[in-house]
């Protein structure tokens, strides 16, 4: 066995529908997400896409979570 560095995969485009309600959790994408969901607290949220995040009816990030949305690259 020999150990690697992790690898990440970013898709082009992700679709959010699920609420999230705990964690930290990372959504890269190449271009674009779209969202729909629910960030619930204590919930720590990244989006981070290429291109464009469209926060579409029925997205919401409530009190106590924390959500950040980020333009400009996936490294």
């Amino acid at each position: 066995r020999v150990a690697t560095s992790l690898v990440l995969v970013n898709p082009q485009t992700l679709n959010l529908t699920t609420d999230i309600s705990s964690g930290t959790m990372l959504f890269p994408a190449l271009q674009t997400i779209t969202a729909t969901n629910k960030i619930i607290s204590p919930a720590n949220v990244i989006y981070r896409a290429g291109n464009a995040i469209f926060l579409n009816t029925g997205f919401e990030a409530r009190n106590g979570s924390t959500f950040l949305a980020q333009i400009g690259g996936c490294n």
